[in-house]
C-alpha cells in the first residue's frame, strides 16, 4: 500500500475506535503511530505473498509449456540427429 492509503486506513481506524468508545463507553486511546506501523507490516507481508503467488503461478506456466513443446523437441531433435548422420 502507498503512503496515503495507509494514512486513510489508520484514519479509517481512528474513527472507528472513537465510535467504538463511544457505542461502548469505552475510553481507549489510538495510536495513530502504531497503527502506521502496523500497517506498513501488514502490506509488506501482502505484497510477499502476492508476488509468491505470482512467481509460483509463472513456474506453473512454464512448466505446463514445457510439458506441451515436449514432444516436438523430441521429434526436431531426431530430425537434427537424421542430417547430422546424413552428412557425416
Amino acid at each position: 500500500m502507498t503512503y496515503i492509503e495507509i494514512n486513510e486506513f489508520c484514519e479509517d481506524q481512528r474513527q472507528l475506535s472513537e465510535e467504538e468508545n463511544i457505542l461502548f463507553n469505552m475510553n481507549l486511546t489510538f495510536d495513530f503511530s502504531t497503527c502506521v506501523e502496523s500497517a506498513k507490516e501488514d502490506s509488506t507481508k501482502i505484497a510477499q505473498e502476492a508476488w509468491t503467488m505470482v512467481k509460483q503461478s509463472g513456474i506453473s506456466a512454464v512448466e505446463s509449456v514445457d510439458e506441451t513443446i515436449e514432444p516436438s523437441r523430441r521429434e526436431l531433435i531426431k530430425a537434427f540427429e537424421a542430417i547430422d548422420q546424413f552428412f557425416n
